[in-house]
């Protein structure tokens, strides 16, 4: 069911199949993998894997835990001096965070 947002106008009026907030969360505040973009999976997982927070790396590499977050649902692109960063961080290369090359590690 369509939810519909109230607007002065008919222009302004925005139409969501499911509602613009917490849709596709899961309970514990994660989206499901199906609202993540391949590389922001495998930031995702190298992440994890590397045992480190969010926060952690955001510190790390000098921004806020927002911008992972993004990074980690949403990326739509990425700076190549961060994505060398992330490699060097997770000890990857850069192809296989672009999936490029596959690393058993990271699937």
């Amino acid at each position: 069911m369509p939810v519909i947002v109230q607007a002065n106008s008919v222009s302004q009026m925005l139409f969501f199949e499911e509602p613009p907030y917490n849709g596709g969360m899961a309970s514990k505040g994660r989206p499901t993998t199906k609202l993540r973009t391949a590389l922001g999976e495998r930031i995702m997982q190298a992440r994890e894997q590397a045992g480190i927070s969010q926060t952690e790396l955001a510190q790390m590499l000098g921004v806020t835990q927002q911008t992972v977050l993004t990074w980690e649902r949403k990326v739509s692109s990425i700076r190549t001096d961060t994505l060398i960063k992330l490699a060097n961080i997770f000890k990857v290369s850069a192809d296989e965070l672009l999936g490029l090359k596959v690393n058993q590690a990271i699937r």
